[in-house]
């Protein structure tokens, strides 16, 4: 099984479309930047665009007299319930009942990995084996298999990234977490962007930055200093010590 959900940037909102009367909206949240919450821990189902249920993740901390004088109906079934449901009355939008799967799920590399027992909702099909996560979301999605963090500039509130196809987008630093393939098609953000705009912006950003085309070196600082933070170092794997990006030919020293 898989949810096709889609996200709204505009209202950090994935809204997952079961029928033409039923959705569900949850919000994407804003982790890691203000750690407040993550993707599925409240979700909303909607019926004939009027809030019919609302579904409660234990971890979402709140109360349920709270959540009542909230005015926020309360749903007595769990999320588990709720996609059984769907599993039964609708497997042919979101697919087969594969949620106890145990025989091991395909990771980024293409390589299925034996975990030995079932995990978040199972696997998204039979062909693919890719594990979805506990709102049906693929691992493929929500860790943006094959996309690399190229750059941020938290002035600008700007983030720029890469697909393994080369494609290039440009995005808003909160949503640098969301894929790309998962936009609603009205704020699609596909091939949005180039490089000759990348280098542009770290030409107005990094002083005494210089590109040395010829050679490929990529972006190197007069001092050689890495522009990133140290958080931005963890999420982007390709930026050297010396500060280059990609291919250098900076010395180490």
């Amino acid at each position: 099984m898989e949810l096709n959900w889609k996200y709204n940037p505009e209202t950090n909102i994935l809204r997952f479309d079961l029928t033409d009367s039923i959705y569900y909206e949850t919000e994407w949240g804003s982790w890691p930047i203000n750690n407040d919450r993550y993707p599925g821990e409240v979700i909303h189902k909607y019926e004939n665009g009027e809030k019919a249920f609302t579904f409660y993740r234990d971890s979402a901390g709140t109360d349920p007299q709270d959540r009542v004088e909230s005015g926020d109906p309360v749903m007595d079934w769990h999320w588990n319930e709720e996609v059984r449901w769907m599993l039964q009355e609708h497997s042919d939008v979101i697919g087969e009942d594969l949620t106890e799967w145990v025989e091991g799920f395909i990771n980024k590399d293409g390589e299925l990995e034996d975990v030995g027992q079932s995990r978040g909702k199972g696997i998204n099909n039979l062909e693919e084996k890719i594990g979805v996560n506990r709102i049906g979301l693929s691992q493929k999605v929500a860790q943006q298999w094959g996309w690399t963090l190229l750059d941020t500039f938290e002035e600008d509130g700007i983030a720029f990234k890469q697909h393994e196809s080369g494609e290039l987008v440009k995005c808003s630093l909160d949503d640098f977490r969301v894929s790309p393939e998962i936009y609603m098609d009205e704020h699609s953000i596909r091939n949005n962007s180039s490089q000759e705009e990348i280098d542009e912006m770290r030409l107005q950003h990094y002083e005494g930055a210089i590109l040395d085309s010829e050679n490929e070196a990529g972006w190197v600082l007069d001092e050689g200093e890495s522009p990133y933070t140290e958080e931005d170092g963890e999420e982007i794997s390709n930026v050297l010590d010396c500060g280059c990006i990609e291919v250098c030919s900076c010395s180490e020293e």
